[in-house]
């Protein structure tokens, strides 16, 4: 089960996804990767005279599935396979609905992925830098749809956010109808910390601008709701990013004011080796106010230096952003795993303050990123 990346959805998420899709008497729904057969429960309830499949690779899985689910038509299969429309005897491009709680697990580049993304439509994800099992579900999931037909999908945070997927939000936004992205409560599935989302869309284009960005509690209810422009969602797509967007300023931003951030340049492990004097994420204490001697340093390849009057931000673990502490003198080579904060001297009490507030704290909590490692973008 461990080998297969599999994460089984919890009941309150799969009866939130399946009540965000609206489709009246869909005749054929698909759960790619049906797993413990949660979502296909749940749908069963919504729509009870649907003809419905299920695929999964784990057979012992899909006997127990069987047992519950008796009138789903099951099969032992990898859902990724580019003939799957033959192999379950289901047309690429005649499914009403598709669900789906994809595995994670990072896949090597080949030309049938490449065709299955080309398929649906998702043609500047082919450039993406690396592909993963949650992205070639998704497009897969497409693939099987009719036009206008729904997918409800969970995929993890890099899909959402992450940098790397900008292409792939890019193909989405333009050759599909997005109707709602639900950012989900962390550490909803067993044995991972895995920040995760329900996306719904209809297969093909829309004219529609607007996108519904929601928030979900850990019951499984949406608590709060904001509509943001299309064209907004292709940095990313996270409620809590663009709803601090839609607060109102009140003040310059730190780019307004000539503000420098800079990482640090080095790993911990490099500065350790040349035993030169280094700041990590694990030197922050309780004492804001960080004093030290004037270092000097001779390498081949400089670190970065923070000085007097810098503030130094842990970027990088879990509680990184409660880690905000102020250079008061000498100076020091920071890791890679910090921020240094250069500011104007009118500025510098603000904006440290600022950061150590509550409010400052919450903020940089909402756009904590990863799973393994969470992490601050510049």
């Amino acid at each position: 089960m461990k080998n297969l990346a599999q994460h089984f959805t919890e009941g309150y998420f799969s009866k939130l996804l399946i009540e965000s899709i609206q489709s009246r008497g869909p005749k054929v729904i698909v759960d790619l990767g049906i797993g413990d057969g949660a979502l296909t429960t749940e749908a069963i309830k919504k729509w009870r005279y649907a003809k419905y499949y299920g695929v999964d690779l784990d057979n012992d899985r899909l006997r127990q599935v069987n047992k519950l689910l008796p009138t789903v038509t099951l099969h032992n299969l990898n859902s990724l396979d580019i003939c799957l429309d033959e192999k379950i005897k289901l047309k690429f491009g005649t499914v009403d609905i598709a669900i789906c709680n994809p595995p994670y697990i990072t896949l090597k580049k080949t030309n049938k992925y490449k065709i299955i993304l080309n398929r649906a439509g998702l043609n500047n994800s082919v450039n993406l830098v690396s592909y993963s099992s949650d992205l070639i579900f998704l497009a897969q999931n497409i693939n099987l749809l009719r036009d206008q037909g729904t997918l409800g999908i969970i995929v993890p945070e890099g899909i959402i956010c992450g940098h790397n997927f900008s292409l792939l939000r890019k193909d989405l936004i333009e050759n599909h109808d997005l109707k709602s992205v639900i950012q989900l409560e962390p550490k909803i599935f067993k044995k991972t910390d895995a920040k995760t989302y329900i996306l719904i869309l209809n297969k093909g284009k829309s004219s529609s601008e607007k996108v519904e960005l929601c928030l979900a509690c850990k019951e499984g209810k949406i608590v709060s709701r904001i509509i943001v422009q299309k064209d907004r969602l292709e940095k990313r797509m996270d409620y809590l990013y663009h709803n601090s967007k839609n607060t109102p300023k009140n003040g310059p931003s730190l780019s307004e004011i000539g503000v420098k951030i800079q990482r640090g340049n080095c790993s911990k492990n490099i500065l350790s080796e040349k035993k030169v004097a280094y700041f990590h994420t694990t030197h922050f204490t309780k004492d804001k106010k960080l004093k030290f001697t004037n270092n000097s340093y001779s390498m081949k390849e400089m670190p970065t230096i923070a000085k007097a009057g810098d503030i130094l931000l842990a970027r990088v673990g879990r509680n990184c952003y409660n880690k905000v502490s102020i250079i008061s003198s000498g100076k020091i080579a920071i890791t890679d795993c910090i921020f240094k904060i250069s500011a104007k001297k009118e500025y510098r009490d603000k904006i440290y303050s600022k950061l150590n507030s509550r409010n400052g704290k919450l903020y940089l909590k909402k756009v904590l990123h990863g799973v393994c490692a969470q992490f601050i973008s510049k």
